[in-house]
């Protein structure tokens, strides 16, 4: 139950959060003037994996605990990872 609230939780978490940049982001309506637009596909292109990742996370919980907080911990490597290359 933990596994599916935590994956659930992440889930959510990142469907609001692409919406938020997919709203921000586009037409680029509210990044600053100075946003560098190979930045901004890079983390348009970054994003997409999460929601998918993350239910797949969910679907897994209910066959295996272990495997669905790994594919949680395995993406905040790889946005922490993907973030700090950038700069």
């Amino acid at each position: 139950m933990a596994a599916r609230f935590y994956s659930g939780t992440f889930l959510a978490i990142a469907l609001v959060f692409n919406g938020l940049w997919r709203y921000a982001s586009k037409d680029r309506r509210l990044l600053g003037r100075k946003a560098d637009p190979e930045e901004v596909d890079r983390i348009t292109r970054q994003y997409r994996f999460g929601p998918a990742l993350y239910l797949a996370a969910l679907m897994l919980s209910f066959v295996s605990v272990p495997a669905s907080v790994g594919i949680c911990m395995a993406l905040a490597l790889f946005f922490a990872v993907g973030h700090t290359q950038s700069k």
